[in-house]
């Protein structure tokens, strides 16, 4: 008894305490201050671990290594979507959901009840009773039915059939949330690919420009301390020198832009990576081969895509079904609540004739004044239906509206795209009349300079235009859900494409045929003049002959030639790729650079060019094209070859016209052959010694 005593009072001083404690913990101003001291702390926990090194991924990869060189796109999104922590909060709301799933799964389940007593009594609960009528008799004595001990045990199994149904549609809500948490999931990690491919390409044009600009800034400081030499000595003008330094502070502000381009661009990419944005690392260099496709995309096509594959959609059919099982719980929830049910009963009272006994049956309850609150929910229960069926017409016009726009900037940036390829060419071939004429002696450097800083524009100008078709196409493919953002699909590469690459789902895509369609009456733009059609006309000649080039170097495959083309072209070299062989081992891809009268001056200009490797070829004859009386003219031509797979060049004809060329080979066998090939592909050709 005593003992009993005691555990109730240590009982009561522990409740007692627990009620100080907080009665103690109201809101006020040590609260307060507890609070700011959580926050500081969490704020030196979590700059802490932004700004610490990743030194491995989760694959067991060495970033450290990985930064150490230059980091491809598709290692920025493998990076990003193991790493970016906005992926990671929806991966762990994902999580969360799936165990719901479980939770409510399990409700389904009948309930098992365990219930027990073991208690004593100081004193028996006797009793005595009454007649009813006091003529009857008189007063009992005391009596008792009941030992002051109790030990009994009780085990009951109950199935509420009503809660059964009801559990069932709560389990399948339950999976639709998991379904919407995903989708979420998936939309975050298609938004992060955007964001990576779009931050990564700027980074790439920024990079390029800064290296073109570089490269013209060395050559102007080079020719300013020249100047200042020769301007001592009185063998330069002051007009010059002024001319170089004015080039020379422009072209440098430039370049400080460009590398202040690359930087904010670089730590966008790391912020969206999961990275400190300050972290050290370098961008690989990505192939600017891809050009626009001559096929227009077909928007009711990509619209069908996008409103079978944008998750936001499939999260509002998911919603929909949830407000459909909402409606048939409230429906359930009318009627009475059946319930079986199976008990096994234990007491060890010594009065009693069995001391174990089971019980098993049904019970039913109906709450009535329930009905009216559960009619009402029923309404609500439709009104929501409804607005989930609006809210997802208005995200299915955003999408669309969406698309529409993207597609639109899409056609428009190709269009400015193959302007800028045009201008650029034409920008290219006048920095290289002008840098022949100074080696003649018939114009001056400031001249030559001033023409390679305007092709560099032009050319820096081309880059943010296929930065704007590149950025176009993965927004395209982000507006239909596409999981493959960050590849190409409705670009090509330089050589004749088979196809577009088709997008990657549950179920496969429209390919090429469904997702473009063929421009039947292809109409040129008011604002670009046509020229008229006219003869083509047969070789004339050179103005003087041009027998030799350098060659650069030599490749097995075409595509590493023009991977080397495109950086010797961006150097400012004049350079074209020849094709060389008489079958597939033999075969050939070199790169030459520029076309020269003799040894000597082929050997000059490898000396002005600074290039040591180099070597003079004597290669006279080569496959001409055509020739024009406009740079204009003879862009859009060289434009068209291009596209073709090949690589022209233009030599100045025996009076003011510009003569198209292609090929430079030391046999007129194999100038012969190239001009069959490209006659069977209708283009008019002629093999013919330069």
């Amino acid at each position: 008894m005593q003992i009993i005593k005691g555990f109730v009072l240590a009982m009561a001083v522990l409740t007692l305490s627990n009620c100080a404690s907080l009665v103690g913990n109201v809101p006020g101003k040590d609260s307060g201050e507890q609070i700011e001291m959580r926050r500081e702390q969490h704020a030196k926990t979590e700059i802490a671990t932004v700004s610490k090194t990743i030194t491995q991924m989760d694959d067991g990869t060495n970033f450290s290594l990985l930064i150490n060189k230059p980091l491809t796109l598709e290692d920025a999104i493998s990076y990003a979507l193991e790493n970016n922590l906005d992926a990671a909060v929806k991966q762990l709301e994902s999580d969360i959901q799936k165990e719901a799933i479980v939770g409510e799964r399990l409700t389904m389940l009948p309930s098992l009840i365990l219930d027990g007593e073991l208690s004593w009594r100081d004193r028996y609960d006797a009793s005595f009773s009454e007649a009813l009528n006091a003529d009857e008799g008189g007063a009992q004595a005391y009596n008792y039915s009941r030992d002051k001990n109790t030990k009994r045990f009780s085990a009951e199994l109950s199935w509420d059939l009503l809660n059964f149904g009801i559990a069932y549609f709560q389990q399948r809500q339950a999976f639709y949330q998991y379904e919407i948490a995903e989708q979420r999931r998936r939309r975050v990690i298609q938004d992060l690919k955007f964001d990576v491919s779009k931050n990564y390409w700027q980074a790439q044009t920024a990079k390029k420009s800064m290296q073109m600009a570089k490269g013209l800034v060395e050559r102007l400081k080079e020719r300013k301390h020249i100047l200042q030499n020769q301007l001592a000595s009185g063998n330069a003008s002051e007009l010059e020198a002024l001319e170089t330094v004015v080039i020379l502070s422009e072209m440098e502000m430039n370049m400080a832009g460009f590398q202040q381009d690359y930087q904010r661009y670089k730590s966008k990419l790391a912020a969206s990576m999961g990275l400190p944005a300050d972290s050290v690392f370098e961008i690989a260099d990505m192939d600017d081969n891809l050009i626009p496709d001559d096929t227009r995309l077909e928007i009711a096509s990509l619209e069908k895509i996008a409103l079978r594959h944008r998750p936001e959609l499939f999260e509002q059919d998911m919603q929909e079904q949830i407000s459909m099982d909402e409606a048939h719980i409230a429906i359930s929830q009318l009627f009475p609540k059946p319930s079986l049910f199976y008990r096994y009963s234990y007491d060890d009272d010594s009065h009693l004739y069995d001391n174990q006994w089971h019980q098993a049956g049904m019970r039913l309850s109906f709450d009535l004044l329930s009905v009216p609150r559960k009619k009402s929910r029923q309404k609500e229960i439709a009104i929501k239906k409804s607005l989930v069926q609006t809210q997802r017409r208005s995200i299915a016009a955003a999408i669309l509206t969406q698309l529409r726009i993207a597609v639109i900037d899409f056609e428009d940036a190709k269009q400015n795209y193959r302007h800028s390829i045009q201008i650029a060419a034409s920008r290219r071939l006048l920095m290289k009349a002008h840098q022949r004429h100074a080696r003649l002696g018939n114009g001056t450097y400031e001249d030559v300079i001033k023409n390679e800083a305007k092709f560099l524009f032009a050319e820096v100008h081309r880059m943010s235009l296929y930065l704007e078709m590149v950025i176009g196409e993965q927004r395209i493919l982000n507006s239909i859900g596409s999981e493959d953002i960050g590849k190409a699909h409705f670009l090509k590469t330089k050589e004749p494409a088979t196809g577009v690459q088709t997008v990657s789902h549950d179920e496969p895509l429209p390919d090429k045929h469904t997702l473009v369609q063929k421009r039947e009456n292809t109409q040129v733009p008011a604002n670009v003049m046509q020229a008229p059609k006219r003869e083509h006309v047969l070789y004339q000649g050179l103005k003087s002959p041009r027998p030799y080039s350098l060659q650069l170097s030599s490749w097995k495959t075409k595509e590493k030639a023009k991977k080397m083309l495109s950086g010797y072209v961006g150097n400012g070299l004049n350079a074209f790729i020849v094709k060389t062989g008489i079958n597939e081992k033999s075969e050939r891809w070199r790169c030459y650079e520029g076309h020269y009268g003799s040894i000597k001056e082929a050997r000059m200009a490898k000396e002005a060019l600074r290039l040591p490797t180099a070597i003079v070829m004597k290669t006279p004859y080569a496959v001409y094209i055509d020739h024009f009386s406009t740079q204009r003219a003879m862009a859009d031509m060289a434009y068209t070859l291009t596209q073709k797979g090949y690589s022209p060049y233009t030599l100045k004809g025996k009076e003011t016209d510009f003569q198209i060329l292609v090929g430079a080979f030391y046999k007129s066998t194999s100038a012969e052959t190239l001009s069959e090939e490209m006659k069977a592909q209708g283009i008019q050709a002629q093999a013919v010694r330069r």
